[in-house]
Parts: structure tokens; sequence; C-alpha cells
């Protein structure tokens, strides 16, 4: 599923996060966040993106910062959660379940191409593997 078919409209994002219809439009004037651009008169919608960093700033506020310092804060988050979103697209090749664990493949672990590394979620937590090809 491509994310950018998440869309929020404006109440939704507004009861999922705690914050006002009002202070959203506050924060898009300001460039803070972006809604889909429509011509119509429709309410405003979201991508999951902003979403997300509407609720991140949501939450630095409630740590105490200030709308700048939260911006800025979540702007860096959001930087490194776009880099790590290129990274799992880029290297998971293979998802799925070997009895009670998640195993991701990786892929290649060597030029040579004669190993591949797995990330292992089971009930004793994370770790990798490597396995011959």
């Amino acid at each position: 599923m491509k994310q950018d078919r998440l869309i929020v409209g404006i109440s939704e994002i507004s009861k999922m996060t705690g914050v006002s219809t009002r202070q959203l439009r506050y924060w898009e004037q300001k460039g803070y966040i972006e809604s889909i651009a429509d011509d119509s008169a429709k309410a405003r919608e979201y991508r999951l993106d902003m979403v997300i960093k509407v609720s991140l700033i949501k939450s630095e506020l409630d740590e105490g910062y200030t709308l700048v310092a939260a911006i800025e804060r979540v702007n860096g988050k959001m930087a490194i959660f776009k880099q790590f979103k290129h990274f799992i697209i880029d290297r998971v090749s293979d998802v799925g379940k070997q009895g009670n664990k998640t195993v991701f493949d990786m892929g290649y672990f060597d030029q040579t191409e004669k190993q591949r590394l797995f990330a292992v979620i089971d009930e004793d937590g994370t770790h990798f593997e490597l396995r011959d090809v």
C-alpha cells in the first residue's frame, strides 16, 4: 500500500492527535505542516506523514518546548524517519513468518552473494542472523 494514498481529513487528524482544527490551520499557514493541495472548497486533507508530524509536534509541545523549538526538533526527526524509510525500502527484500518468528530478509551481506542477512523478531526480542545461500 502506498503511503501517499493514506489520507486523513482535518477533523480526523484533530481527533487523533488532540490538536484543534484552528491550530492545524495556523500551523499550515506558517508552513509547519502541509495539506493536500486541492482547488475545491472541501475540508483540508493530510497524508500519513503529516499525521505523524502533527503527533510529534504535539508531543514536543506537551513536553514544554516552544512551537519553534518543537518544529525544529520534529523536522530533524522527520528527516531521520525519511532516511529510515528509504533504508527499509532499499534493504528489506522479503518478510515472512517462520513458526513464532517474523523474519526480514535484508539481502546479500557480502559482495560475493554467498550470505544473506536476516533480522529476526521472536519472543526473546530482535536479533540478526547470517545465513549461507
